[in-house]
């Protein structure tokens, strides 16, 4: 299946890169890919930078797929969304608006 959304497409093309595997759906498991630990923990640490969150946790042994992967990260920015105050969500949109 291809993917629906934009963390969807980036997590596949990341799977891809890690893999060597060209047109990875959304469904498909790392590891049955091909996937390593090593590559996955790499792929982890690029996801975490580039959301700043720690992806550590839910990548992607627990997520093995692009789509429980981009769900769970999703899962995880709406909560810290939701627990951040207004004052820090104006400087995290304001900041990411300069990037």
């Amino acid at each position: 299946m291809a993917p629906n959304t934009d963390l969807e497409r980036m997590i596949v093309q990341l799977f891809e890169e890690a893999t060597g595997v060209q047109g990875v759906g959304v469904e498909d498991d790392f590891f049955e890919l091909g996937g390593e630990s090593l590559r996955a923990i790499q792929m982890a640490s690029r996801l975490s930078s580039m959301y700043a969150i720690n992806v550590m946790t839910v990548m992607p042994f627990g997520h093995p797929n692009p789509r429980a992967l981009a769900e769970t990260i999703e899962d995880v920015l709406r909560k810290k969304l939701l627990s951040m105050s207004d004052e820090e969500v104006r400087l995290h949109v304001s900041s990411a608006s300069k990037s």
